[in-house]
């Protein structure tokens, strides 16, 4: 995961599919092997991010690839696989995301 700063200084946590996607491994070999399947371009090296935006309060972004393997295993399989890299980011800023994209997902 990488942190940047905007040019609003907001400060942006951005992680690509393919760093999901080994974060996911690490936790959950074969959930990471339906992530791949679902995010199909992953191992081709693609581009895409999820990202979180502080200033205040805080937006979350979701990669494509992200809401096709949410879509693809269900909203419960998803939680459980793509919070557990999120939730290994220390501090309140976490928990908060970690909070967000429950409720993101699950609405």
């Amino acid at each position: 995961m990488t942190t940047t700063t905007n040019s609003d200084g907001d400060t942006v946590r951005s992680i690509s599919d393919s760093d999901m996607l080994d974060a996911v491994n690490q936790v959950d070999p074969s959930l990471a092997n339906q992530l791949q399947v679902s995010m199909g371009s992953v191992a081709n090296g693609t581009k895409e991010v999820s990202k979180i935006v502080w200033h205040g309060n805080f937006d979350i972004y979701l990669s494509a690839g992200v809401l096709n393997f949410a879509k693809k295993v269900g909203i419960n399989l998803a939680l459980t696989g793509l919070l557990a890299p999120l939730a290994a980011i220390p501090g309140a800023e976490a928990t908060a995301a970690v909070f967000a994209v429950k409720q993101l997902l699950s609405g």
